[in-house]
């Protein structure tokens, strides 16, 4: 989650216990560097099932927020592309 966008929204936040890098899809790193602090919970919803998800904090000009690899890879949605939209075909779990 960009930074700005936790702070605008009043996000809780918290240091992690190591911080990391964040890989992007074309295997770089961001260059804003290391992930020092996460949120809080925060509770989604998506295609009507709810998740929690704690989000690493970064510092990103394109988008608010970004569902990584690992999130994607655990509840395997149903992606459409032409439409830009995604569902579940089980309940989401928190992460």
């Amino acid at each position: 989650m960009d930074n700005a966008f936790a702070f605008k929204h009043a996000i809780p936040r918290s240091g992690v216990a190591q911080p990391s890098g964040v890989g992007m899809a074309d295997g770089k790193q961001i260059c804003s560097g290391a992930v020092t602090e996460c949120t809080a919970p925060v509770r989604l919803l998506f295609d009507g099932a709810a998740c929690s998800i704690c989000f690493n904090l970064i510092a990103s000009l394109h988008a608010p927020v970004v569902l990584g690899l690992p999130w994607l890879e655990l509840h395997n949605p149903q992606i459409n592309w032409r439409s830009r939209s995604f569902r579940f075909d089980n309940s989401c779990s928190s992460y």
